[in-house]
């Protein structure tokens, strides 16, 4: 699928009726974020995060962060920040077929003491 493609599937998107509670990590997910992980086919994505987030002493007291996926010539690299550019950890990957070449996506602490990863126009 191209990227025009999947974004134009991503931008309706801007509140969520159902939130999913992952079994694994207990981190929900909108909407949204279920459609973005459909089509970028990118499960990998959120567990990872998911357990990063939630296994890394960076992220303690952490209630909001932003997430960036970039493509480059070696494969990608996500970056978690505070949504200040402060940035609280780098992961690298050498390899990735994750379609677009940079998108962000948005995590915050929920009731659950868990996150929720959303679209940021889900916010």
């Amino acid at each position: 699928m191209e990227e025009k493609e999947i974004l134009n599937q991503l931008e309706g998107f801007t509140g969520s009726e159902n939130f999913t509670r992952d079994s694994f990590n207990k981190c929900v997910y909108t909407d949204g974020f279920k459609k973005f992980m459909e089509v970028c086919e990118c499960y990998w994505l959120f567990s990872d995060s998911a357990i990063l987030m939630m296994m890394n002493e960076k992220f303690d007291n952490q209630r909001f962060i932003a997430i960036t996926i970039k493509k480059n010539e070696k494969g990608a690299e996500v970056t978690y920040d505070d949504g200040n550019g402060n940035v609280l950890y780098t992961q690298k990957y050498e390899w990735t077929d994750f379609p677009l070449e940079e998108y962000e996506f948005w995590a915050c602490v929920n009731e659950f003491d868990t996150y929720t990863f959303m679209l940021k126009s889900e916010y």
